[in-house]
């Protein structure tokens, strides 16, 4: 065996003796908190989303007479209705907002800071003035389909 060979075996030799550290424990996902503009509804957070739709039209293809069809996005606005129940409600300094308030309070449209998979962390929080309301849901909502609302010409 060369010298280099030696010194490789004995680099190789001490790592793979060495223990390994202990694993890093995992957290919760927590996804980045959202703006909503919304209000509530019964028992229900409603707020508007906007999504693009994708839909195949005809047009003039490359030979006069021969139709083609061409990938084209419609944006359009949808409603969201998602179940209050399981998610908890907070004001700007972490106090929580009982649900007969929260209704009262989001009875019109406002501003509301959404997360999902758990609570905000309070250094968060700081940027947002007095009054803000914070919803935290347990999960995030299952995503619909997006389809067109009508039939496109």
């Amino acid at each position: 065996m060369t010298a280099a060979e030696l010194a490789f075996a004995a680099v190789v030799g001490s790592a793979a003796a060495q223990p390994l550290p202990p694993p890093v424990p995992l957290t919760p996902p927590l996804t980045p908190p959202v703006l909503l503009a919304g209000r509530v509804e019964r028992d229900k957070f409603v707020y508007g989303e906007t999504v693009h739709v994708p839909f195949m039209r005809m047009v003039q293809g490359p030979q006069p007479g021969a139709p083609a069809t061409e990938l084209v996005y419609l944006i359009q606005t949808r409603q969201v209705a998602v179940p209050l129940k399981g998610a908890t409600a907070t004001d700007a300094a972490g106090k929580p907002i009982p649900v007969e308030k929260l209704a009262e309070v989001l009875k019109d449209e406002a501003v509301v800071v959404v997360t999902y998979g758990g609570e905000l962390d309070p250094k968060f929080r700081k940027p947002f003035k007095e009054g803000t309301v914070f919803l935290s849901f347990p999960a995030a909502p299952p995503k619909e389909p997006v389809v067109p609302k009508e039939p496109i010409p």
